[in-house]
């Protein structure tokens, strides 16, 4: 009760100790599952832009889960926890996938000033798949080129691949240096910047697939 009256008189001490038990929490309990996490949200995203350039907003609303329907004008969530009504009037709405929230229904986030929010739950067997590869890959390469290799995917600079691995641009330029002999990396000098990018052997490399584009 001590920790709870601290936090929330806004006592600096207490919001420290706060943020230091969740970045430990983090590390114990998400960084083993990040992989995983990530992956599941690019699949996800894949499938509903594949959904909703195919099928329009109703088959990518229709998707998101059993419990919602869409008519084309209203959007129902059965056997939601209250019975409540929300009117868009011209907001938006913000779809907001979660890994964690498992095999039950969309929520809804409501403040009036911002666009309503729909947390749904993420399909992960995609995902788990992608993160399944990924370790392998880690295998195969190492973890700090495994990961190398999928920011250059996205394409960067020495610098920006260093700052979000935590690691040195001396270090990366390294690993970049056998990803490239290799033929699994490009790279490009733009003005003072190397910017790296995936070569179709890297590519697929990536995606668990056979230069031909079989998977493996």
């Amino acid at each position: 009760m001590t920790a709870a009256r601290d936090l929330a008189a806004g006592r600096a001490d207490a919001m420290g100790q706060l943020v230091t038990g969740m970045r430990d929490y983090f590390e114990a309990v998400i960084r083993p599952q990040w992989p995983a996490v990530t992956a599941s949200f690019g699949a996800d995203l894949d499938m509903r832009t594949r959904c909703l350039a195919t099928g329009g907003v109703a088959a990518m609303l229709n998707g998101l889960h059993p419990s919602v329907r869409f008519d084309g004008s209203v959007l129902t969530i059965t056997d939601y926890p209250g019975d409540r009504d929300l009117h868009l009037e011209g907001r938006g709405m913000v779809l907001v996938p979660s890994f964690f929230k498992r095999r039950t229904r969309p929520l809804t986030l409501i403040d009036p000033q911002l666009p309503p929010v729909l947390v749904y739950p993420v399909d992960r067997s995609a995902g788990m798949l992608a993160a399944r590869q990924t370790e392998a890959l880690s295998a195969l390469l190492g973890r700090s080129r495994a990961a190398i290799l999928e920011l250059c995917a996205v394409g960067g600079s020495t610098t920006s691949i260093a700052a979000q691995l935590s690691q040195s641009p001396s270090t990366i330029s390294e690993h970049l240096s056998v990803l490239r002999n290799a033929g699994l990396v490009a790279s490009d000098r733009r003005g003072n910047a190397m910017l790296h990018r995936l070569r179709p052997l890297g590519t697929a490399m990536l995606e668990g697939q056979a230069p031909g584009g079989t998977a493996g």
